[in-house]
């Protein structure tokens, strides 16, 4: 068996909750990364997302683990059970890159359902979150990020204006409730137009003792050190707190193809090493300047989490602060999480909800784009398959 190193090595906290069949359940599923059938199964993703919606709802069946379910009313068994381990619920509507506006009611509706939800769950549910791209398409967000505002069509303008304002509508509606907003962070040519609207949501509701809205700051990205140093100031002088949501990234693949087809200069960094460092100095850069930054760190990377944990403990800095926050996706990284909460870290499961038709090519794409989760994959494979062997010999 591979060798587990770390200190969250021989727990068997993540593991205790499951029961023998739901062990055995999530083994087999590791199992594809272990043996490497994993990518085939990557192979034939454009395929799967073609399924008709019947075949998605069993897809959506099989990787029920990593996901709450298809309404907010099914998502509050799982909320209810993490809760007794000491965790919260990060909600997530997994409806992204809308190729037009004709449902810009219904996700709008169903973000203030998440909002009214967490707020009579304060403590189980701290966050809500949405991408901006289940709000407007693509090309939409890719023209409002560029400078040259004069040349905008009217009609974008005045969506834009009231997509905006519907935002601070929500923002300040979870301020009242004292719900946290996360704003997600998406593709690079994208990106101005949603760091546009985070900034300004995080200028307008951040002025209380703890900040109202996140940003999302993705490290793979080679520009993001820079503005993360650059926002810390800008806020720091206008006397705002700072929400960051810190994450590697997401979009590693479809980040390069594009630079590629366009023959441009990659936005990423090629090596994983490089994105690693990056992260890991980001991560010490926000609890540096805890007073100014409150950080939502989104990793399931052990060297990380444990060198964040040293830094603490030798700066002696309770674990219990609402500066910092720790995050995993339902179903992975259970290991981390519940040792987390166990000894008092502010630590929450990112939990995927929705129809079928749009969260199974959500997870999908996901699996498809992050380059890591195959290294996960197995790690959580050697876990299982230990925590198994112990059951039996018990």
């Amino acid at each position: 068996m591979e060798e587990l190193l770390g200190m969250f090595d021989g727990s068997r906290l993540g593991l205790a909750h499951l029961s023998d069949g739901e062990l055995r359940e999530r083994r087999l599923f590791f199992w594809l990364f272990h043996s490497g059938i994993s990518r085939t199964l990557m192979w034939m993703l454009p395929f799967l997302l073609r399924l008709p919606y019947a075949s998605l709802t069993f897809v959506s069946w099989i990787l029920r683990r990593f996901h709450g379910g298809h309404t907010l009313l099914q998502c509050q068994k799982t909320v209810e059970s993490l809760g007794r381990w000491g965790l919260a619920a990060t909600l997530d509507y997994c409806v992204e890159n809308a190729g037009d506006q004709s449902h810009y009611s219904l996700h709008l509706a169903q973000l203030h359902e998440s909002l009214e939800l967490a707020r009579k769950n304060a403590v189980s549910m701290p966050f809500i979150v949405f991408k901006l791209s289940a709000f407007a398409s693509m090309e939409l967000l890719e023209r409002m990020g560029q400078k040259e505002a004069e040349q905008q069509d009217v009609g974008d303008v005045d969506f834009w204006a009231k997509l905006q304002q519907d935002l601070r509508e929500l923002c300040q509606k979870a301020a009242a409730s004292q719900v946290k907003v996360l704003v997600d962070a998406e593709e690079s040519w994208i990106q101005g137009a949603i760091d546009a609207v985070a900034e300004d949501l995080m200028e307008l509701f951040n002025t209380g003792s703890q900040p109202t809205v996140y940003h999302t700051v993705q490290m793979y990205r080679k520009d993001r050190w820079q503005y993360l140093q650059e926002l810390q100031q800008r806020f720091r002088k206008k006397n705002r707190l700072l929400g960051i949501k810190l994450v590697r990234g997401a979009y590693l693949e479809k980040e390069r193809q594009h630079a590629a087809k366009l023959a441009l200069p990659s936005a990423v960094y090629d090596t994983k090493e490089h994105t690693d460092q990056a992260f890991n100095r980001a991560m010490i850069f926000c609890l540096e300047h805890r007073k100014d930054i409150f950080t939502y760190l989104g990793t399931h990377n052990e060297q990380s989490i444990e060198m964040l944990l040293r830094h603490l403990g030798k700066h002696k800095i309770s674990s219990t602060q609402p500066c910092l926050w720790f995050a995993q996706l339902l179903g992975m990284g259970d290991h981390i999480s519940y040792w987390l909460a166990a000894h008092k870290y502010n630590t929450s499961k990112y939990i995927p909800y929705g129809p079928a038709s749009s969260m199974v090519p959500y997870l999908l794409r996901r699996a498809q784009e992050n380059s890591s989760l195959e290294g996960h994959g197995k790690r959580e494979y050697a876990m299982l398959r230990q925590e198994w062997q112990m059951r039996k010999k018990a």
